[in-house]
This record gives C-alpha cells, sequence and structure tokens, in this order.
C-alpha cells in the first residue's frame, strides 16, 4: 500500500497501546542486528526501476531472495526482482539485485503477457515447497483483489478462489449512489500472505477491516480484519477457516488535522518452525501525517480463536480474537521505520539463530529509503 512517508500491544484480556513501548515491555524472541539502506531510485535492474518493494521471500536451497514490486506500470510492468543478500551476526553488509521476472497476466496464452498499467498493486510474495509462488494484488483496475498462483519465470498457473466476504460488493444508497458494502476497501487487500508447510496451507489476512465488518482504524480504536486459511493439496487451494485479529489504534492525530492517518497489518509470516510458541508473526505498520511511522511486530496464536468464516458481519463481534504479544516496537530498539511492508526468514545465522528479514517499501519516493532491517529468532523457553 503506497504511503507518502511511512506500525502504531500485548493482549491478555484487553488491549493496550503499544507505541512508546521499553525495550522491557517486549520479548526477548527477535534480537535487532543491523540495517542497511537503498536511495530510493538508485538502481535499474532490466530496465526497470528497483523501488516499491512490498514483499520478500527466501529461496533457501538457491540463497536468493525474491522481491515483490507495488508498482502500478509507472516503473516497468508488474515484477519481482531475485536478490543475494548478504548477512551475517552483525548485520546486513550488501544487497544485490540480479535479475527481474514479469508477471504474467494471461493464464491461457502461451508466453509471459505482462499486466497493462493499474491492472495489478502486488503487495506479497510467497514461496511455496514446489518452486511456485503465490503472490497478492491489493486491486486490479476495478479494484478488485486477487492471489495467484505463478511459476518462477512468472508464467501465471492459476488463481485461488476468495470467499464472497472478501469480494467487493456494492447497492444504491437513499440516493442512488453504489456504495460498497461488502468486501475489501479499496487498497486495503491481503499484505499478509504466508505458507505453512507443517500445514500443507497459505494463509491470507487484510490489511483494514472489511466494508461489512466495520471502521477502518481510528485513533480510538483499531480495526477488526479476517485471516483466512486456504488448505492446498499441491494442486489446488481451498477457503477453510477464518479467524479475527484486531489491530491497535493509531497512535497519534494527524496534524494538520484533515490528513489521514491509519494503521493496518503490513505483513504476516508462518512462525511455528522457528518460534514455535507461535503461529505467527504479524507487522503493523501505523501512519500519521505531521509524526511519521509507527511499527510493531507481534507474536501471533491463533488456537483459541472463534471460526469467523460463518459471519456476514464482524462489526459488532464479541467473540474470541487471535492472541498477539509484542515482540519488536521499531522506534524502542532505535529504529527509524520507514513504510515497512515485507517479513522473511532467512537462513541461519552463525550461532544456529534463524534470520528474519524485514523490508520497506520506499514508493519510489525521493524522501524515503528502500529499507532492509535484519533480525534473529531466539528460542525462548517461558
Amino acid at each position: 500500500m503506497h504511503r507518502l512517508l511511512c506500525v502504531a500491544g500485548l493482549l491478555a484480556v484487553a488491549f493496550r497501546l503499544a507505541t512508546g513501548a521499553s525495550a522491557q515491555d517486549q520479548s526477548p524472541s527477535l534480537r535487532f542486528l543491523g540495517e542497511f539502506d537503498i536511495p530510493s531510485q538508485s538502481i535499474q535492474v532490466d530496465n526497470t526501476t528497483v523501488g516499491g518493494l512490498s514483499g520478500i521471500t527466501y529461496d533457501a536451497s538457491r540463497d536468493l531472495y525474491y522481491l515483490i514490486s507495488d508498482d502500478r506500470g509507472d516503473f516497468g510492468p508488474a515484477r519481482f526482482y531475485t536478490a543475494r543478500i548478504d548477512i551475517g551476526p552483525t548485520g546486513i553488509r550488501n544487497v544485490t539485485f540480479l535479475g527481474t521476472t514479469l508477471l504474467d497476466s494471461d493464464a491461457d496464452t502461451p508466453g509471459i503477457q505482462p499486466y497493462d498499467r493499474n491492472q495489478s498493486d502486488t503487495e506479497e510474495i510467497v514461496l511455496l515447497r514446489d518452486d511456485t509462488l503465490i503472490v497478492s494484488s491489493e486491486r486490479d483496475a476495478n479494484n478488485n483483489p486477487w492471489l495467484r498462483h505463478f511459476a518462477l519465470d512468472g508464467t501465471l498457473l492459476g488463481e485461488l478462489r476468495l470467499p464472497e466476504v472478501f469480494v467487493p460488493g456494492f447497492a444504491p444508497d437513499s440516493t442512488g449512489r453504489a456504495v460498497q458494502n461488502r468486501g475489501i476497501r479499496p487498497n486495503f487487500g491481503f499484505e499478509g500472505v504466508t505458507f505453512a508447510p507443517d500445514e500443507d496451507a497459505i494463509y491470507a489476512i487484510n490489511e483494514e477491516a472489511l466494508a461489512q465488518d466495520g471502521s477502518i482504524s481510528t485513533t480510538s480504536v483499531g480495526t477488526i480484519v479476517r485471516l483466512l486459511r486456504n488448505g492446498t493439496d499441491g494442486s489446488t487451494a481451498t477457503p477453510g477457516p477464518q479467524v479475527a485479529y484486531r489491530t491497535e489504534k493509531i497512535f497519534a492525530s494527524p496534524n494538520p488535522p484533515d490528513q489521514v492517518a491509519d494503521n493496518g497489518v503490513s505483513a504476516m509470516i508462518w512462525a511455528r518452525g522457528v518460534l514455535p510458541q507461535y503461529d505467527f508473526l504479524v507487522m503493523e505498520r501505523a501512519f500519521v501525517p505531521g509524526t511519521g511511522n509507527d511499527v510493531n511486530i507481534y507474536g501471533v496464536r491463533a488456537s483459541r480463536a472463534d471460526d469467523v468464516s460463518g459471519v456476514a458481519s464482524l462489526a459488532q463481534f464479541n467473540g474470541e480474537t487471535v492472541q498477539k504479544e509484542l515482540l519488536v516496537n521499531m522506534a524502542s530498539i532505535g529504529v527509524r521505520a520507514d513504510n515497512l511492508e515485507g517479513l522473511a526468514w532467512g537462513p541461519r545465522l552463525p550461532d544456529g539463530n534463524t534470520a528474519l528479514l524485514v523490508v520497506a517499501d520506499d514508493n519510489f519516493s525521493s524522501t524515503q529509503t528502500g529499507q532492509f532491517l535484519l533480525f534473529e529468532a531466539l528460542l525462548v523457553t517461558k
């Protein structure tokens, strides 16, 4: 999702605002190792401008990373980059972009048929165990979201079916004007997608509330979103249960007050294989004009949450949401967070712990950077 700059919690019984959390408030599960920044629009690869890096996934067999750009066609067609990231116990030494892969828009026509301008807003990329990819788009030219399946060469293989609650729907208001009453709001789609290898499942979470599920985030209350499980047998994915996730409220009021602030889910990754006390890591990113960004990473447990797949609206939901535990507040560890949108597990570090990469979307803006952050996951016995 585009921000001009660029998230502003521990849940036991009730949520509390995590902004300004001290290091003592946070779990020791993630330790910050370092930052590496790339100036916006400073790198050209295959006649495209590197930028808008909204999602990242690690290919362990090749020691490569694939990074999706959310460029809607201004600097090149829908694409992902292949990169090598040189990391170590003291941080990130270098990020080298090796090539560009264009995404195919037409499964029935041989070869790669690039997306036309504004036909995609790709936000997340996930590598599956069969060396194929799931890519999410928040919207096409008609503001419809999608989750599509691609080969590593960019060939379109298929599309995941979305439950009706996520599909935008409209109804006339009292004046006859069409008003959205269902589904993903424009630019608030699936920013978080992850693969759970030990479950053979693909999970996706929308950024802010569906049209029928209540308001987007405010300075008084967070937004409620749906975490969807898609079971997969290797060739097809079938929508299954959904659970509710509530974000924190926006951490500050915008200045000037007529500007728009927000807080929503910008990334999610399966955690159980690395940090078994959690099912997922979820990143919330807040942006407040006049103040800047607040970004938090939470450890999330979903086992006690109610299945809401049959609930038409979450606007008045009072059941069990997922449990979340604050792991990192960027400001409190000295990181001036940019528009952080991507999470990926990396390789093992020399001490045996697993690396976690976090990447920012620079929006191709001269006031932002392609920010890369490195953490290591620490297995903590409680």
